[in-house]
């Protein structure tokens, strides 16, 4: 058996097994799936498409025997050179931010500024830091609301969502059946497939977590859509990332688990900065 890596530049890693299979019990079945290789590979190669192909040399032709992945080279991520406000953001990404390039500033000891990012995790604090923020974005902030969370106060999920129609925030589920997720070209998605959202790619960035009835927003970024699922109506659809304005200002909404991957997942780390990038 055969286990093989293919890249952009051609086959990267390669591997030979041989596969025992087992005798099966008198009056009984053999094993549904026989474990062959398991380890971890280290590849030092492009971003790009990769193809994992095991083959049985001889004895047989098994059906599969291919899986579509992803690399991306940390060297392609950019490197910005600004300031960032943070609220409700944990040591982890603070640190990964200045590795990035953009310096983490608390958002109370920071000083306000005419057109000043703050990213915003899953906990603001009490009415007086709502207010707050506010306050900045009708002279000119942008906010950058990473978690659907932080809205919620007490059994209310959209409380303190800064919208006349809050709408709701729910879980779709997804199984065999599942949503879709649209994405536009946009200066949000710099550097990332847009388009129906590859499942592969993005792999567990795709959240479950939808807006739905809320205002329409001044940007539809990424939206979600179920048609003819086993529901009634047999339609659903939800915003996933979107833009409103506010005064002078704005802010975003977004349900990918961006926080909770930065670091682990490229996808996550490209929209994180180019979220602070695009400043509105």
């Amino acid at each position: 058996m055969t286990l093989r890596i293919r890249g952009p530049q051609g086959i990267v890693w390669e591997r030979k097994e041989t596969l025992h299979i087992p005798q099966a019990e008198p009056n009984s079945d053999p094993p549904l799936a026989i474990p062959v290789f398991s380890g971890e590979v280290t590849i030092d190669g492009p971003s790009g498409e990769y193809i994992f192909a095991v083959n049985l040399d001889k004895g047989g032709a098994p059906a599969g025997g291919r899986l579509e992945f992803y690399l991306t080279n940390e060297r392609t991520l950019p490197r910005l050179d600004c300031s960032v406000e943070v609220l409700g953001i944990d040591e982890k990404v603070m640190n990964w931010l200045s590795s990035k390039g953009v310096k983490p500033v608390r958002f109370e000891e920071a000083k306000p500024e005419r057109g000043e990012v703050i990213i915003v995790g899953d906990s603001v604090g009490d009415e007086n830091i709502w207010k707050e923020l506010s306050n900045r974005m009708e002279k000119g902030a942008i906010v950058v609301f990473l978690s659907p969370s932080v809205f919620r106060k007490g059994d209310d999920p959209v409380f303190w969502l800064p919208l006349k129609k809050k709408g709701r925030i729910y879980a779709f589920y997804d199984w065999l059946y599942h949503k879709e997720i649209v994405v536009k070209p946009h200066p949000i998605f710099d550097g990332l497939p847009t388009g129906i959202m590859d499942w592969y790619f993005y792999g567990p960035l795709i959240s479950p977590i939808l807006f739905e009835g809320q205002d329409e927003p001044d940007e539809v970024i990424a939206a979600a859509f179920a048609v003819s699922y086993p529901l009634p109506g047999g339609y659903a659809s939800g915003l996933m990332l979107a833009f409103y304005k506010f005064g002078e200002g704005g802010f975003y909404i977004n349900s990918f688990p961006i926080l909770e991957s930065i670091g682990q997942h490229p996808a996550a780390d490209r929209l994180l900065l180019n979220l602070i990038k695009r400043r509105g």
